[in-house]
């Protein structure tokens, strides 16, 4: 059974529904790691909850019946026939934020990459893979039938990622169970890879014999270094 919460809103205006300071509502926590795209932005790892969100209130705090804090409420889905489906950023990723941020206010450490930034870094750091997103272009002008995804454009010499047979204009499309469409909905996980973890890589490339060309797909299993 999903654990009942309640979600409670700083008394700030801005982050009042409809201008209603100190409001709270109630509701349930119906799962984690969804994904939500607003335009052209993907969230992942958020929480789905049915307490409910309205203009006003995004940024209040999601908590439990103990008040210890969830996440911080961010968005939900609006439209004819949908009801109460909200969305919260997981207490663990504002906590680290919020850390992070004091200490560099602080002086206490340098600005940190980004966590799509570091992602990658870690990707080519790890298993000697250097990648670009795959945009609707790209794949467009290369008759692939993908919404997204990284293009592998390097691959270092004698890395985990040569010796599983990766190379360049192969296209990863997951990480593990975790579906990647650009940089910024690689796993947050894979900042805390150290040497010897095992990843699994669901790759996507194209094939040619003869005159026809194939997309093909399949996974992999890399050891980082």
């Amino acid at each position: 059974m999903s654990r009942p919460i309640t979600w409670g809103k700083p008394s700030s205006p801005s982050a009042a529904p409809e201008g209603y300071q100190n409001s709270v509502s109630h509701g349930i926590l119906s799962a984690k790691d969804r994904t939500f795209t607003v335009e052209d932005h993907t969230y992942d790892n958020l929480i789905q909850t049915d307490a409910a969100i309205n203009p006003g209130n995004s940024g209040g705090p999601l908590v439990d019946l103990n008040g210890s804090l969830v996440g911080i409420n961010s968005a939900k889905l609006a439209g004819e026939a949908i009801e109460n489906i909200g969305f919260a950023i997981p207490n663990y990723i504002v906590v680290a934020w919020a850390n992070d941020a004091i200490a560099v206010a602080k002086g206490l450490k340098a600005p940190t990459l980004s966590a799509a930034a570091s992602a990658l870094d870690a990707l080519h750091r790890h298993l000697g893979l250097s990648l670009k997103t795959l945009t609707a272009d790209d794949a467009a002008q290369n008759g692939l039938e993908l919404n997204g995804g990284l293009v592998i454009t390097g691959v270092d010499d004698n890395s985990p990622a040569a010796v599983a047979g990766l190379r360049e204009n192969m296209i990863i499309v997951a990480i593990g169970n975790r579906t990647v469409t650009d940089e910024k909905t690689l796993p947050h996980e894979l900042e805390e890879l150290g040497a010897g973890t095992r990843v699994r890589l669901h790759i996507i490339y194209q094939q040619q014999f003869g005159a026809f060309l194939f997309q093909r797909g399949g996974s992999v299993m890399l050891t980082t270094r």
